[in-house]
C-alpha cells in the first residue's frame, strides 16, 4: 500500500480514537468534528477497505443520531448498509451493530415497521454467530434487509411525492453516497 494512503489511514484512525473519547465524555460537538475528519480522510484514501469506511460512517451517524439530526444519520446508516450488502457481506461481524443503531434511529423517527425489521435482522445475524447458528435459516436476514430497503425507498418516494423509482433515477442509497463523499 502506498505510504501516503497508509498515513491517511493512520490519521483517520487517530481522529476516530479521539472522537470516541470525546463522545464517551458527552462532548458530541467535538466528537462530530473528529468523526467527520476521519470520514473525510477515509474517503480520501479511496481504497477498497470498505470495513475501514463503514466504521467511520457508523460513528458519525451515531453522533448525528444523539444530536437529533436524524435525516443526516439515516443517510450515513444507509450508505453503511449498502457497503455491507455490496462489498462486505451478510456474515460480517459489524453488520448486526449497524442494524441495531439504524433500528434505534428508525424508532426515534417513528418508523416502527422499519425499526422492528432492522432489529429482527440484527438478531438473526447475531444468532448465526452463536452455538445455535447452525439451526438458523441463513437466507432470512438478507431477504429481510432487501425488503426493508424497498420499504425505505417506497416511503421516501411517497414522502417526496415522486413517481416510483425507475432505471433512470438514482436510488436513495446512491444519493446518500453522493451526499457523503468528500
Amino acid at each position: 500500500m502506498d505510504k501516503k494512503i497508509e498515513q491517511l489511514k493512520e490519521y483517520a484512525d487517530l481522529c476516530e480514537d479521539i472522537g470516541i473519547e470525546y463522545f464517551q465524555r458527552g462532548n458530541h460537538d467535538d466528537a462530530e468534528l473528529l468523526f467527520h475528519a476521519a470520514l473525510e480522510l477515509a474517503n480520501e484514501c479511496n481504497v477498497e477497505d470498505n470495513d475501514f469506511l463503514v466504521t467511520k460512517l457508523n460513528n458519525l451517524a451515531t453522533v448525528y443520531f444523539v444530536q437529533n439530526r436524524y435525516e443526516e444519520a439515516e443517510l450515513l446508516y444507509r450508505r453503511g448498509l449498502r457497503l455491507f450488502i455490496d462489498h462486505l457481506g451478510f456474515d460480517h461481524h459489524d453488520l448486526p451493530r449497524l442494524l441495531q443503531n439504524f433500528s434505534k434511529l428508525s424508532r426515534a423517527m417513528d418508523q416502527e415497521t422499519v425499526a422492528d425489521g432492522l432489529m429482527i435482522c440484527a438478531e438473526i445475524l447475531s444468532l448465526d454467530r452463536s452455538p445455535i447458528g447452525k439451526y438458523v435459516n441463513h437466507t432470512t436476514a438478507p431477504k429481510g434487509l432487501t425488503s426493508i430497503i424497498d420499504l425505505l425507498n417506497a416511503r421516501d418516494t411517497k414522502r417526496r411525492n415522486l413517481p416510483a423509482m425507475d432505471d433512470n433515477l438514482l436510488s436513495d442509497v446512491e444519493i446518500a453516497d453522493e451526499v457523503c463523499v468528500a
